[in-house]
């Protein structure tokens, strides 16, 4: 799942373990085909540095299908708020102790859990970015509570 503050995409459900060409066929087929709508045209993907994030394979997928990425260093907090949005589904799908008795139980779980992420949740998860990036400096790096 992606967001931008015009929209998310689709939720995919990855099967097995994503490797640096498995996550270029992710983006291919599930991010850059909506990327421009929920983006607009000059959209800048943020991510961070997870090994498949920035592989010679995945860098050079971005370069051949013109990626512009948002510069990330390599030792930061995670200010990424896809993360936030994680969180808020993980208390949706797992609140009250709830558990799950199939695979399938679970993905409609968390599928709903998406579809409940208002765009204002959104807007006001990216209009948070500036103080946060602020906060970050002030700890001079160290994690704030977000």
């Amino acid at each position: 799942g992606a967001f931008s503050g015009r929209g998310k995409t689709s939720l995919v459900f990855l099967e097995g373990i994503q490797d640096s060409s498995k996550y270029c066929e992710t983006l291919e087929n599930f991010l850059l085909p909506c990327a421009s709508r929920i983006g607009g045209e000059s959209w800048v993907l943020q991510q961070d540095n997870a090994p498949i994030h920035c592989s010679k394979v995945t860098k050079d997928w971005f370069a051949a299908n013109n990626v512009r990425l948002l510069p990330w260093p390599a030792r930061s907090p995670d200010l990424n708020p896809i993360e936030n949005v994680w969180g808020q589904m993980v208390r949706k799908v797992y609140g009250n102790g709830r558990t799950f008795s199939s695979h399938a139980e679970l993905k409609i779980a968390i599928q709903s859990a998406w579809n409940q992420v208002s765009q204002s949740s959104l807007e006001n998860l990216l209009a948070s970015m500036n103080k946060r990036c602020v906060e970050v400096v002030a700890m001079k790096g160290r994690t704030i509570d977000y």
